[in-house]
């Protein structure tokens, strides 16, 4: 199936962001190999349709985002949302040797967020469990309060 710009040429509101965001997600499909696994419904593949929810769903400065509605391997408009940076970073997938959030640190293993650009380090811990855990707590208190200031994704997060 071919991607279909059906709306070339015309002028219409938040376009060109639009054109922006449907190009970079044929775009990372294509050309990234993360990405191998990930589709593309067939709805999207047409251009006025992606536009349509757009229209709907995009914030400025934000995000497109597939894994935290989704399962992370489509885009699709019950796949997709729009959502804050620091939200995103919050759900992104990271390969790691331990859990997300841990490292081996010389005595032990070291919990850690990364919260407004910020790692913060939150203690050194004997087992990986230990660490994953405050990770994990310390995550769960930064996704109450992203509820708070976003109360327009608090839904799903």
């Amino acid at each position: 199936m071919y991607k279909n710009n059906n709306m070339k040429g015309k002028k219409e509101k938040l376009q060109t962001e639009a054109n922006k965001a449907w190009n970079n997600i044929f775009s990372r499909i294509n050309n990234n190999k993360a990405y191998r696994n990930v589709i593309v419904c067939n709805e999207w593949f047409t251009f006025s349709n992606f536009y349509e929810w757009f229209i709907d769903n995009y914030v400025e400065g934000w995000q497109l985002d597939k894994d935290i509605v989704g399962d992370g391997t489509t885009y699709g408009p019950q796949h997709c949302i729009y959502v804050p940076k620091e939200v995103n970073l919050l759900f992104r997938k990271v390969k790691t040797t331990y859990s997300k959030g841990v490292t081996k640190n010389g005595s032990g293993y070291q919990a850690q967020i990364t919260i407004n650009s910020n790692n913060m380090k939150l203690g050194t811990y004997p087992t990986v469990q230990e660490a994953e855990n405050a990770y994990l707590n310390a995550r769960y208190n930064r996704i109450e309060e992203l509820k708070i200031i976003y109360p327009r994704i608090a839904h799903i997060l």
